[in-house]
């Protein structure tokens, strides 16, 4: 299969200056996860929709 993933090198951009500003950004940060960690996509998900309510 020859296809282009879009957006790869912006997620780790994203993250080095996310942890560099101390901003919390969770949804790129499990993206982050799931393409350089090897995370399971299904579990990052199920995290995310159940975790408690913040303002952001």
């Amino acid at each position: 299969m020859n296809m282009i993933a879009e957006g790869i090198n912006t997620v780790q951009a994203v993250m080095h200056l996310a942890r560099k500003k101390k901003i919390s950004m969770p949804i790129s940060e499990a993206v982050y996860k799931i393409l350089f960690n090897g995370k399971d996509s299904k579990e990052t998900v199920r995290e995310l929709m159940t975790r408690d309510p913040k303002d952001e």
